[in-house]
Order: structure tokens, then C-alpha cells, then sequence
């Protein structure tokens, strides 16, 4: 059985791009993007939360206790440290991040770097 409820938690300073809430609503769930001014009630009923807004670490913190149907949160970060409050690491909820979505364009960019580095000591050795 699958995941009945999923809150999106953000702020009205950092948006939900339209091909992000276009894809909510394909989604075999409902889903619920929410925002400080209601989200204790959202993510309190939801089983899941979508951190999109990853400023709101301290106000996620706060209202944890009401959150209390969560099993699953991933933040649209790479890292976690400052989700890492006590009462989210002691609890049962899984915490999950966007590890790996920056690989390729921070590849390209080393490579990037590399060639525009021998392509500059070719210029002046010439």
C-alpha cells in the first residue's frame, strides 16, 4: 500500500516552480503544498513532507510535535545538518535528501575548469 498524503512545506519567499506543482498533481496521492500559516495542520495529517523551503529548519523544529503522522521527510537540499534537531533524530521518521542532483553540473564544470585552465597556458606559451 502506498503513501496516502504528502504536505509541501514552503514559504511564500521561495515558490513551488509550476512544473513542480504540475507534477503533484499526477501524483496517486494527495498532496498538499503548504506554507507556515497552515502547515501544522497539513504536515500534522500528512505521512510524508517535502521540504522545499529549506529555511524553515527552525520552524519545522518548533512545530514538530504536531507533526505527528510524519514516517517519511525529504528536503530539497544535499545536506541535512540542520534537520538534525534532537527530537526528528530520536524519532522514527525517515530523513531524506537531494544527495547526488548536483553530480553532472559540477562535473561539467570541473571540466569546464580544466580545459579553459590548459587552453589559457596554451595562449601564453605560444
Amino acid at each position: 500500500m502506498g503513501m496516502k498524503s504528502i504536505a509541501v512545506l514552503t514559504s511564500p519567499e521561495v515558490p513551488l516552480p509550476a512544473e513542480g506543482c504540475a507534477l503533484l498533481d499526477t501524483l496517486p496521492c494527495t498532496t498538499t503544498v503548504c506554507t507556515p500559516g497552515n502547515a501544522a495542520e497539513v504536515v500534522g495529517a500528512s505521512e510524508a513532507c517535502f521540504v522545499w523551503d529549506t529555511d524553515l529548519t527552525s520552524y519545522i523544529e518548533s512545530q514538530w510535535d504536531a507533526f505527528a503522522h510524519l514516517s517519511w521527510m525529504h528536503v530539497a537540499v544535499t545536506g541535512v545538518d540542520s534537520f538534525l534537531f534532537p527530537k526528528l533524530v530520536n524519532s522514527n521518521v525517515l530523513l531524506t535528501n537531494a544527495s547526488g542532483i548536483y553530480n553532472d553540473s559540477i562535473a561539467e564544470f570541473v571540466l569546464f575548469c580544466i580545459l579553459s585552465h590548459a587552453k589559457q597556458r596554451r595562449l601564453l606559451e605560444s
